[in-house]
C-alpha cells in the first residue's frame, strides 16, 4: 500500500488509473522504536481517501486473494489481472504472456490469479465495494504494535534450508539454527512480532500466526504449511 502511495504524484489525476494492493507491511523501522506499543509511522491514508483523489482507482487485497488460491507469490499476477482492464490488449495476449514467462508448473495458478484480479475489477464496476474494511486488521496503520503481542513464528521445518538470513537479520536476535540447521525461536520473550523473519525468508518457511489463548511463549513447531508447494 505504501509503495502505491509513493508513486501517486506521477499519476495523471484527470485520466490515470490507480491500482494497488491494500497489504500493509509495516517495518519496525517505521516506528518510534521496536518495542511493543510503539506507534506506527506507516502511511495513514485509507483506500477511500486515495481513490477520492484519482479519476479511476481500485484497491484490492491481492495478497489475500493469492493466498487463498494457494500461493501468496501470485499476488502480482492478481494485480496484473486488474491492470489488464485498464490497458487495451486482448485477454488472450495477457494469458499468452503469462504462459510464456512464468515457471511451467505455475501456469494454471497464475492464470487463475489473473482471472481473479480481472474479475474483481469487472465486478466492482463503477462503484467499488467499501474499501476501508479490506485492510487487514493486524496491519492497520493506526494500530499500535501492541496488537502484535499474540503473534508467534510458525516454522515449517521441511521448508527451512538453514540459509541463516532470518537469524542474522532479526533485530532482537531471537532466532538461532539448531543442530539440524533448522531455525528455531531461542528467545521467545524478546520477540516483538516485527515480521522481518517472515518477510525475508526466501522459502516461506516462517509465518507469523496468532497463538491460541494460553499458548506458551515458544515457537509453534510443526505448523501446518501456510501455502501449497
Amino acid at each position: 500500500w505504501a509503495e502505491g502511495l509513493r508513486w501517486l504524484s506521477y499519476l495523471n489525476p484527470e485520466s490515470g488509473t490507480f491500482i494497488a494492493d491494500t497489504q500493509q507491511i509495516v517495518p519496525p523501522f517505521a516506528c518510534r522504536n521496536r518495542q511493543r506499543g510503539a506507534l506506527s509511522r506507516y502511511a495513514t491514508e485509507t483506500p477511500a481517501e486515495v481513490l477520492a483523489k484519482v479519476a479511476c482507482g481500485y484497491a484490492l487485497d491481492a495478497d489475500g486473494i493469492a493466498a487463498r488460491l494457494g500461493n501468496a507469490k501470485a499476488s502480482n499476477t492478481v494485480l496484473l489481472g486488474a491492470l489488464s482492464t485498464a490497458l487495451d490488449f486482448p485477454r488472450e495476449d495477457w494469458l499468452a504472456a503469462i504462459a510464456e514467462l512464468v515457471p511451467p508448473k505455475t501456469i494454471d495458478l497464475n492464470v487463475e490469479a489473473f482471472h481473479k484480479g480481472r474479475g474483481w475489477v469487472e465486478d466492482a464496476g463503477d462503484t467499488p465495494p467499501p474499501l476501508r474494511d479490506a485492510l487487514p486488521p493486524l496491519r492497520d496503520a493506526l494500530a499500535p504494535l501492541a496488537l502484535l503481542d499474540e503473534l508467534k513464528p510458525a516454522i515449517t521445518e521441511a521448508w527451512c534450508k538453514g540459509c541463516d538470513i532470518c537469524v542474522k537479520m532479526c533485530p532482537e536476535r531471537c532466532l538461532t539454527l539448531n543442530a539440524k540447521l533448522i531455525v528455531e525461536l531461542a528467545k521467545p520473550d524478546a520477540c516483538t512480532g516485527c515480521r522481518i523473519c517472515e518477510w525475508l525468508c526466501p522459502d516461506f518457511a516462517i509465518e507469523m500466526q496468532r497463538a491460541p489463548t494460553g499458548t506458551p511463549d515458544s515457537v509453534i513447531a510443526g505448523a501446518t504449511a501456510p501455502m501449497g508447494v
